[in-house]
């Protein structure tokens, strides 16, 4: 993963629950990032990690994430609580998209295509216990370019990042398919892309198994995670039973 220095000032807090800030960043992008907190790990962020990775590599389009170098610097003035020396986790700024909602879920273009990333989404949720994500809170960006549905904020895999406990499946109401936006882009091919996402979600699964030695070691070490705790929760998701009962789960809830 590219890290990259904070070039000025926070430019922006956002009020939401991790009050993540907006920096210009050296190479010449901005971004949204956040933070460690002081004291205990910062389990929250690794999440972020993994998510946005696992996105990627099921195709999903997320916006590009790099490490940023702590500056105490940037920090002047804002009374944000953070650990100084801990690297921050930043999402790539997208420009000309906008935040999906119930209330604007009719402006996402509808097409096979839309409704196939929908699906998509909604099926990784389900596989990482994401309940993070619902028709109150979408954490879904619409590309007005490419009319594409971006995904974003992986904090809350893993039943909100539980780790002492076994993972459990989501019901409908914490699940994407339970909103306007999926009402708004079911169409005829429904069933057929259901079809299909069988035999790709096993593939996807595969891929990111591959890929979890590669990510577990470029978490930071200031990040302060016990990097066996981690290693067994995400033994939980490629377990067979559990790939069997999120298959499950997500073709009830598409029928629901």
């Amino acid at each position: 993963m590219n890290r990259v220095q904070a070039t000025g000032q926070i430019l922006d807090v956002y009020q939401t629950g991790d009050r993540p800030v907006l920096l210009l960043c050296s190479d010449g992008n901005s971004y949204i990032a956040k933070y460690k907190q002081p004291g205990g790990g910062a389990y929250k962020l690794v999440n972020e990690l993994i998510g946005s990775s696992f996105a990627s590599l099921w195709g999903i389009h997320t916006p590009a994430y790099s490490f940023i170098v702590n500056d105490p610097i940037i920090w002047d003035g804002l009374g944000i609580s953070h650990d100084p020396n801990a690297p921050l986790l930043g999402s790539r700024k997208m420009e000309r998209v906008f935040d999906v909602h119930e209330i604007n879920s009719h402006q996402v273009k509808a097409s096979n295509e839309t409704l196939g990333q929908i699906l998509k989404i909604a099926l990784f949720d389900l596989w990482l216990a994401n309940d993070d994500r619902t028709c109150n809170n979408y954490n879904l960006l619409y590309d007005l370019d490419q009319h594409n549905v971006v995904s974003i904020d992986y904090a809350g895999i893993f039943n909100s990042g539980i780790l002492n406990q076994a993972i459990y499946q989501l019901n409908y109401i914490d699940s994407i398919l339970n909103s306007s936006l999926f009402v708004n882009l079911k169409n005829t091919s429904l069933q057929t892309q259901v079809d299909n996402l069988r035999r790709l979600f096993l593939m996807y699964a595969s891929r990111c198994y591959k890929s979890v030695k590669g990510i577990l070691e470029i978490v930071p070490g200031e990040w302060n995670v016990d990097i066996t705790v981690v290693e067994r929760k995400l033994g939980e998701i490629f377990e067979k039973s559990w790939l069997d009962e999120t298959w499950e789960n997500f073709v009830c809830l598409t029928n629901y």
